[in-house]
C-alpha cells in the first residue's frame, strides 16, 4: 500500500494533467455544440414566389451552422442571379441548386416518375396549381375538333414547381395567357402530357387528397 501510495505521488502531476487535459476536452466539446460550423451561403433576402427571377437585389451572403444547409447551398450570388425559383421561398432561406429551374431540379424526380413543364391557362384554373398540389390536367378541344368534352391527359400529377408566365403563342399554341407549371408525372404519361401540351394550354383541377 506504501509503494502504492508512492507511486501515485511520484506521477501525481502526470495524472494532474491527464485530468486536466481531459476537462479541457470535454469543456472544447461543449463549446462546438454550443457554437456549430458555420458556413456563408446564399439566401433570399425577402420572401419571393415561385416563377421568379432572381436579381442581385433579392440576393445576400449570410452565415449559417452547416447542419441547417440543404444538400448543395449556393456559396456566391452570382450562381443564383438571373435565374428562376420554382418553389415559394421564405425570407432568409438558403438557396440550393434544386430550388432553382434547372438540370438539377429536373434531376428530383423519384424512380418511375418524370418531371415536365406544362402550360397551364390563366383563366382561373391556374389558381390551384401550386407546389405540393396534387392535380389533374384536362385538354379542351380546339375549334376544329367536332368533341366538346375535355379530355383528361393525366390524374396522377404533382405540381412540383412554377415557371414563368407568357402571353404569347406558336404555330402550335393558342395566343391565351399562360403560366408554365412543373409537374411530376408517371413516366409513362409523359409523352401524352408533352403532346396535348405543345397543342393547347391545359387545365388544371385539383384532386382531393383522401
Amino acid at each position: 500500500m506504501v509503494n502504492l501510495h508512492a507511486t501515485l505521488w511520484r506521477f501525481r502531476y502526470i495524472l494532474i494533467a491527464a485530468t486536466a487535459i481531459g476537462i479541457l476536452a470535454s469543456i472544447l466539446s461543449a463549446i462546438e455544440r454550443l457554437e456549430p460550423e458555420m458556413a456563408a451561403v446564399v439566401v433570399v433576402k425577402n420572401s419571393v414566389p415561385a416563377g421568379t427571377e432572381l436579381s442581385a437585389n433579392d440576393l445576400e451572403t449570410r452565415l449559417l451552422p452547416t447542419d441547417a444547409l440543404p444538400e448543395g447551398s449556393l456559396t456566391e450570388p452570382r450562381e443564383a442571379t438571373g435565374q428562376v425559383v420554382a418553389t415559394n421561398l421564405p425570407a432568409g432561406m438558403p438557396l440550393a441548386r434544386s430550388t432553382l429551374l434547372g438540370e438539377e431540379f429536373l434531376a428530383t424526380a423519384g424512380s418511375g416518375q418524370a418531371i415536365v413543364p406544362v402550360h397551364v391557362a390563366m383563366d382561373g384554373t391556374d389558381a390551384v396549381a401550386v407546389p405540393g398540389a396534387r392535380i389533374a390536367l384536362y385538354s379542351l378541344p380546339s375549334g376544329y375538333e367536332e368533341a366538346r368534352e375535355a379530355k383528361l391527359v393525366t390524374g396522377h400529377a404533382i405540381v412540383v414547381g412554377l415557371g414563368a408566365t407568357d402571353s404569347g403563342s406558336s404555330i402550335f399554341r393558342e395566343a391565351e395567357s399562360t403560366r408554365v407549371v412543373f409537374v411530376s408525372i408517371p413516366q409513362e404519361e409523359a409523352n401524352a402530357v408533352l403532346g396535348y401540351g405543345a397543342v393547347a394550354p391545359m387545365r388544371a383541377v385539383i384532386i382531393d387528397p383522401a
